[in-house]
């Protein structure tokens, strides 16, 4: 994120009229960094590439806590990219209330908080005056909530069907080639697309925290991830994707919601897809998404295989969603 603001910096300028000022950085493995001033980003970089460590010498190292900064340092815009904790939603959960609470907006790429508590944060924002964005949580930087919100005005999300998470994608792709289970997983390990412990993935809690989301944004849900019905791919076999490409299919974990007379039905499961299914054709760790609207029809969406950039893009853009909402010209 901060390459891109430093590589982005003069055509922001022309393009936006705008230049943004990082005034504290706090992190788990190297402490906070604090500076009102703005933060020196390149001397940033280039310590943690050379030393691997902040440069403590010109920028001044606070004591506080992650809540305390957000509280008392000066700053228009919070950015929240702590890991997902699937249970709780913490600590990002907290960290967006008190930016908030304090008059910040919030950009988050953490899916927890608005898979469990999108209500409740989107009252707290509109009370505070601040807006929450979190174009980042799903797909990566792909703008789906962008496109709902900008682009489908009037039209009425019934449902979707999608592959969205990388990981287990990427094992099944390799299973098709060919690996067993555990020698798929090993070479996600070895790019690092899966985590150390990847059993959010491999059970399919991330991806029903991303359905969760995707509900509660686009179709009016409340609704947990632990409301939305879960298999994940542990138990897939070569044996299970051989059976399915015998009847022309491919199996995919699939992410899926539909609206039914009084309740919103939601799942992730591992699904045999037939070839000319949109989904089928998501490969590695590419994802795909089909909305179901009232007015449009189909809409499908496609990211082809995204790295941290695309990542770091979903940051940039919300941030000038709130550049053009003070500037709309």
């Amino acid at each position: 994120m901060a390459r891109l603001l430093l590589n982005q910096k003069d055509s922001l300028a022309r393009d936006y009229r705008c230049r943004f000022s990082v005034t504290a950085i706090a992190t788990r493995s190297r402490g906070v960094l604090v500076d009102a001033a703005g933060i020196d980003l390149e001397r940033v970089l280039e310590n943690i590439r050379s030393r691997n460590r902040f440069p403590i010498e010109n920028v001044a190292l606070s004591k506080l806590t992650p809540t305390q900064m957000i509280q008392t340092v000066p700053a228009d815009v919070v950015v929240e990219m702590t890991p997902l904790n699937i249970s709780t939603g913490e600590p990002a959960l907290t960290h967006i209330q008190t930016a908030l609470s304090a008059g910040r907006h919030v950009i988050t790429l953490n899916k927890g908080p608005i898979a469990r508590a999108y209500r409740e944060l989107q009252d707290l924002a509109e009370n505070s005056g601040k807006r929450l964005l979190f174009e980042g949580t799903v797909m990566d930087g792909f703008p789906v909530f962008n496109l709902v919100r900008e682009t489908l005005p009037g039209c009425r999300i019934l449902g979707f069907r999608g592959v969205l998470n990388s990981t287990t994608n990427f094992i099944l792709c390799e299973m098709e080639q060919g690996k067993s289970f555990s020698e798929a997983l090993a070479e996600a390990r070895r790019l690092g697309i899966a985590e150390a412990d990847p059993d959010q993935d491999l059970d399919g809690w991330d991806a029903a925290a991303k359905t969760a989301a995707l509900i509660n944004v686009l179709m009016d849900g409340a609704v947990t991830p632990e409301k939305v019905e879960r298999e994940g791919i542990r138990h897939l076999t070569s044996e299970d994707l051989e059976k399915a490409r015998r009847q022309g299919k491919i199996l995919k974990l699939v992410c899926e919601a539909r609206r039914t007379d009084d309740a919103i039905f939601a799942r992730v499961a591992p699904v045999p897809l037939p070839l000319s299914d949109p989904l089928a054709r998501t490969e590695g760790t590419s994802s795909t998404l089909t909305l179901f609207t009232d007015l449009m029809g189909p809409v499908t969406l496609t990211e082809e295989n995204p790295g941290v950039s695309q990542t770091a893009y979903a940051v940039l853009s919300d941030l000038l969603t709130l550049v053009r909402s003070k500037n709309p010209g």
